[in-house]
């Protein structure tokens, strides 16, 4: 009898160890439409297969399932859960993972885990984000830039302030106003600490008694530095990635100042999912003197190949080498950029100009107002000598003919 009780212990004993170890943590009880769901999804057990959107479901009060875009990411057995909530009615739902099977011995068993919360709609100080978490892999010398997406869904303007949980903001960010339906997206790069896995929250405060804090995890690739890939692959949606590929790994042309250039930039999606409302941007010094003449793009689907196109020295001024990246951004998150460099091979002619004798003499570049001043005085003055040169002629002419009448007219008297 106690040798049954013991075991009964023992069985009732792992059971709630599972139950404490695998659970679904919500960010909050209460949402409102247009918000963003967040999730961290604790799974002690090992999946046969890595969980993938799919796994989590939205399940309404009736129980139906509700579909829409979900993002997941995985970082050893801790998943992040995202999604950006629809127009729902208000009520209690439920966030499940399902149909994710482990093996126990000869079995084959389901993770089963629910957490509940509560719709319950509002119309001001609502504010929607995207990407609702960051899990990126970077090199060991690497200091990613990061950006997130604020929508103002409400009807009011909301105040947004920065901060962080962790000092990996080496910098304080300027507070923004959203207007009603209002877009933001803020930037910001930052060093991470020594470890090989770096965890921070990146905190948004609006209107006071609103934050999202998104958790930023960055895993430290153990191999020595190398070339870096061009294809990033952040928030996975799938078991596929959101990623997608510049073509070229670099570009570097040399232009002389009065040349510009125009090109094709090829990109395309190496992901297995749509990425959607893609941004194109320079940063560095490159932005003062290159345009992009395709500023967005609306759909990329997988393996899909487009081209964006830029010109270089477009106002034909170059006055030094100029460097930076071209950085192409999609709403899910995925991010490439390409490196380049502007070289100046033959620059402006430079002339001597001197002004009168009582005047300072200086040198300067050579100028179409100086050349065309001068010639404008050269034929005014040229016109005015021909000028005066006719009237002189014709006077002359007119004298001569008057003296010759007169004196006719003294030969007619004198008859």
């Amino acid at each position: 009898m106690f040798t049954k009780s013991v075991i009964v212990f023992l069985v009732l004993l792992s059971l709630v160890s599972v139950s404490f170890a695998d659970e679904i943590q919500l960010s909050k009880e209460n949402y409102s439409s247009f918000e963003t769901l967040q999730a961290v999804i604790e799974v002690n057990l090992t999946p046969l297969q890595a969980l993938s959107p799919s796994n989590v479901v939205l399940v309404r009060p009736d129980g139906s399932i509700l579909e829409v875009p979900r993002y997941l990411g995985a970082e050893d057995k801790r998943y992040y859960f995202s999604v950006a909530l629809p127009s729902l009615p208000e009520g209690e739902y439920t966030l499940a993972l399902r149909n994710a099977r482990y093996k126990e011995g000869n079995l084959i068993k389901n993770i089963e885990l629910e957490s509940t919360f509560n719709i319950s709609n509002r119309e001001e100080n609502l504010v929607q984000v995207f990407p609702g978490f960051i899990l990126k892999s970077i090199k060991s010398y690497e200091t990613p830039v990061l950006s997130f997406e604020m929508m103002n869904k409400g009807k009011n303007s909301v105040q947004v302030s920065f901060s962080s949980s962790s000092s990996f903001l080496n910098r304080e960010l300027p507070r923004k106003t959203l207007s009603p339906g209002g877009k933001e997206t803020v930037s910001f790069r930052i060093i991470p600490s020594e470890e090989e896995v770096y965890r921070g929250d990146f905190l948004i405060h609006y209107n006071e008694n609103f934050t999202y804090s998104i958790p930023v995890v960055l895993i430290k690739e153990a191999s020595p530095p190398v070339e870096e890939n061009k294809t990033v692959v952040l928030p996975q949606e799938d078991a596929g990635s959101l990623a997608f590929d510049i073509i070229e790994s670099s570009l570097e042309r040399e232009l002389a100042f009065n040349e510009s250039l125009e090109g094709q930039i090829p990109f395309q999606n190496t992901g297995e999912v749509d990425l959607h409302d893609l941004q194109f941007s320079f940063e560095g010094q490159i932005s003062s003197v290159s345009r992009i003449d395709t500023p967005s793009l609306d759909l990329l689907r997988p393996g899909e190949t487009k081209s964006i196109s830029i010109v270089l020295n477009p106002d034909k001024n170059l006055d030094t080498d100029y460097g930076g990246e071209l950085v192409i951004r999609s709403r899910e998150g995925a991010e490439a950029r390409l490196a380049l460099s502007l070289l100046l091979t033959e620059i402006e002619p430079i002339i001597n100009v001197t002004r009168t004798e009582n005047q300072t003499s200086f040198n300067g570049r050579a100028g179409g107002e100086e050349n065309s001043s001068f010639l404008a005085w050269f034929v005014i003055v040229g016109f005015l000598v021909i000028l005066v040169g006719v009237i002189i002629i014709m006077y002359r002419r007119s004298r001569l003919k008057r003296e010759a009448f007169e004196n006719y007219v003294e030969k007619i008297k004198k008859r």
